[in-house]
């Protein structure tokens, strides 16, 4: 319920003005000398003085901008003990540092207005201990508290403009049943600090630039309709709060959106998440459960999926701006695209769930688990700040994901439980900050021979907790490579059904500048080239299949993860070699090594050279025999006459 003070009980003067300094030289002499209906007009000036308004007075200024009452770091600025007090036209400056000082302190009083004063420069703006009083269109700035209320209640805080208050714009301590409505916040460290109280309503605001919105142990409150806007990252956090409304907001770019922590029976509707989202963190089941959170939008207008007490449920390829499970079960989870909230994927309490081929980016978590075990695969999880975040459960196994270029990895919590591998040869995840080597395979990795799996497990401390994959995988797993920054040397493993360069490469369409193509079979031109930075009647290379390697340029900062298109080879693919060297493809989903893979071709009969170039550490290598051709790669083969290659499946 809003309640708002009734203006039209604000007393209005119909007794006698007195001038300060004409009159009276001080602002408090005048006051003294006043009684009830009387106003005190005070003209231009600096007024040192610690004010006491003990009488039912209107109080003006000329001009707010240089009619100045200046607390010298004393006590009060301005001290309200009366009823029915207008104050207006001021700057009121310097109370003293007393956490119950102000620049204008309103002490148990009722229907008093504030309204167009400049108030800076205090412990705090405005110490407000009362009710049905009216602060309005003032600037609040540069105090330590904006606002403080200490058990006020049904107050009317509207039309003002809150900036760089070092604590907080509005610190309510115990306050209820009061309106906050079109205010602006900016550049402060808190724009709200709420302890206690109840049946506040927060209305139609715009906070921008603020650090925090905290409600603590904080009842059958409103946040109504408001704009929040902080690209700086703003901590929205409800803790041991329940039954809040937080309905028909705007909020955006917050490194966290809401965060309900330990709290319940709050319902969270009709808001628009954008770069923003909502972070349940509870200490008990029930915290989840009772939450109701319908008919929210994230991240430009997807919306927010949230599941509790339910099973069996196949979500696959839905519009999702974030997704979160409780206390569910048997889910299969696939083919969502999560990005820019706060958390991608939040599975809390819940069981038996599988989680795969999502792609998850650019969120502060990826996938968060709280205790809960999962099936996770397939996924690429990509420019998280947190990659993987699973705490207090070691049932989860998470093996053949893309984990690339976060900021943290992985964050596992169970102290080793979490399989991150499917063990040999299926092998484990692939990590884009592994440094190590593929010179061996096997399962102990100790003999000769590369298997596209490292030599050595890869492991991530943090904190106490560990992380380790003992197969981790060298190159992206599925159907995606991932391209560094600069040239690589690659082929497309499925067969095109639309050759036309842009449409094959349209997954990573303005990340690349240059395709080259070494042609073995046009003696007299060899090298085709498309580059974007050249006239299209100048391009001869506008096609590009399964058969070919080709090199391009990325020119994407940290690379990019490039996804196939077309068709699964359902037969042997066959590619014909030129005598001389020929760049070719790999048209295989499968690793094979090099006698496998040259299949019907004998080494040094048939061929009798075969190179690749790896861009990750940018080098060339020469395969050997116990080496393995890679899915996604291209080759160059040296051919000692013409011949068939039938690449094996």
């Amino acid at each position: 319920m809003l309640i708002v003070p009734d203006q039209n009980l604000i007393q209005t003067s119909s007794g006698t003005t007195i001038y300060v300094p004409t009159d009276y030289p001080t602002i408090q002499d005048a006051i003294n000398a006043s009684k009830d209906g009387d106003t005190v007009f005070v003209f231009n000036g600096t007024y040192y003085e610690n004010v006491v308004v003990n009488k039912t007075i209107n109080l003006t200024g000329e001009n707010r901008e240089i009619t100045i009452i200046d607390g010298n770091y004393y006590d009060n600025t301005v001290c309200i003990t009366a009823n029915w007090v207008n104050i207006t036209g001021f700057t009121i400056s310097k109370s003293g540092s007393n956490f119950i000082d102000g620049g204008i302190a309103v002490w148990n009083t009722q229907n008093c207005s504030i309204s167009n004063n400049e108030i800076i420069g205090n412990y705090n703006g405005i110490f407000l201990s009362g009710s049905n009083n009216i602060i309005s269109d003032n600037v609040i700035w540069n105090n330590n508290n904006g606002i403080r209320f200490n058990g006020a209640t049904f107050n009317n805080i509207s039309n003002n403009l809150f900036s760089s208050n070092g604590g907080h714009d509005i610190y309510f301590e115990g306050a209820s049943n009061n309106n906050i409505s079109d205010n602006n916040f900016f550049y402060s460290n808190f724009a709200f600090f709420f302890v206690g109280g109840s049946g506040n309503t927060i209305i139609s605001n715009y906070i921008n630039e603020v650090n925090q919105i905290w409600f603590r142990e904080t009842h059958y409150n409103n946040f109504i309709n408001n704009n929040v806007s902080c690209p700086k990252g703003c901590n929205f956090q409800l803790y041991k709060s329940s039954n809040f409304n937080i309905i028909g907001n705007n909020i955006s770019n917050n490194l966290y959106g809401i965060s309900l922590t330990s709290s319940s029976n709050n319902n969270i509707s009709n808001n628009n998440f954008i770069n923003s989202g909502i972070h349940i963190n509870g200490g008990q089941l029930s915290h989840f459960n009772t939450h109701t959170i319908p008919d929210n939008n994230l991240v430009n207008g997807k919306p927010l999926y949230y599941y509790k007490d339910v099973s069996g449920i196949n979500i696959d390829g839905i519009e999702v701006g974030q997704l979160i499970l409780v206390n569910c079960s048997d889910f299969n989870v696939k083919n969502l695209q999560i990005n820019n909230t706060s958390v991608g994927i939040l599975v809390a309490y819940s069981h038996n769930n599988f989680i795969t081929s999502n792609k998850i980016s650019n969120n502060h978590w990826g996938m968060l688990i709280y205790f809960s075990s999962n099936n996770i695969t397939l996924n690429t999880v990509v420019s998280n700040y947190w990659g993987f975040y699973i705490y207090d459960f070691p049932d989860n196994k998470i093996y053949h994901n893309n984990i690339i270029n976060n900021y943290y990895p992985a964050f596992d919590y169970t102290y080793n439980g979490v399989q991150w591998d499917n063990g040999y040869p299926s092998g484990g995840n692939y990590w884009s900050d592994y440094s190590g080597v593929d010179e061996n395979h096997g399962p102990g990795q100790n003999i000769s021979g590369s298997d596209g799996i490292g030599d050595s497990s890869y492991i991530y401390f943090w904190g106490e907790t560990e992380v380790e994959d003992r197969y981790p995988l060298m190159y992206p797993y599925g159907n995606c490579s991932l391209m560094y920054e600069g040239w690589n040397l690659i082929s497309l493993p499925l067969i095109q059904q639309n050759t036309d360069l842009s449409s094959v490469l349209s997954t990573i369409s303005g990340s690349y500048s240059a395709i080259q193509w070494y042609n073995s079979s046009d003696k007299k031109d060899q090298w085709k080239h498309n580059c974007t930075s050249k006239s299209p009647h100048l391009n001869d290379l506008d096609n590009l299949n399964h058969t070919m390697g080709f090199w391009i340029y990325i020119t994407e900062p940290g690379g990019v993860l490039f996804r196939y298109l077309g068709t699964q080879p359902t037969e042997n693919q066959s590619i014909t070699l030129y005598q001389g060297w020929n760049m070719v493809g790999y048209p295989s989903l499968s690793i094979k090594n090099r006698t496998t893979a040259l299949n019907n071709l004998n080494f040094t009969e048939d061929v009798d050279a075969i190179w690749t170039y790896n861009s990750r550490v940018q080098r060339w290598e020469k395969m050997g025999p116990s080496d393995y051709f890679e899915v996604g790669r291209g080759y160059y083969i040296h051919a000692k006459s013409k011949c068939d290659w039938e690449v094996p499946l």
